[in-house]
């Protein structure tokens, strides 16, 4: 199994760029913090799931139950990428919908694995 863990900052470096490459240029405040929330929990849930992977028990199909499928943070970084572009495709009256709904369901999904005895 891949080192999952030496590919943490080159990839979070990535995942800052998309920020600085011009998503956002129109976003309020408020559209940046809720972006950087759903970074944030995205990143929670993903540090989860490397420990999940590890033990042999993620349940992403796309990941593979021990991350042989795709790296637990390509996968989280990419998926966190796209949420930077679908929220910027969006018109500015949607996002709030959007983001509180992605950080609410990513909340949800790291409880559910906290009480299962993941811890953040």
């Amino acid at each position: 199994m891949q080192n999952i863990e030496s590919l943490d900052r080159p990839l979070v470096a990535v995942a800052a760029l998309v920020f600085a490459c011009g998503c956002g240029a129109q976003w309020s405040r408020r559209d940046l913090a809720l972006e950087a929330g759903s970074f944030v929990t995205n990143m929670v849930d993903a540090r989860q799931s490397v420990a999940i992977a590890h033990a042999g028990a993620e349940t992403n199909p796309m990941i593979g139950s021990h991350g042989e499928r795709v790296p637990v943070m390509v996968y989280a970084l990419t998926m966190a990428a796209l949420h930077v572009v679908a929220t910027d495709a969006l018109p500015p009256r949607m996002r709030l919908a959007w983001q509180a709904a992605s950080i609410g369901l990513e909340t949800a999904i790291v409880v559910e694995n906290y009480r299962k005895g993941w811890a953040p």
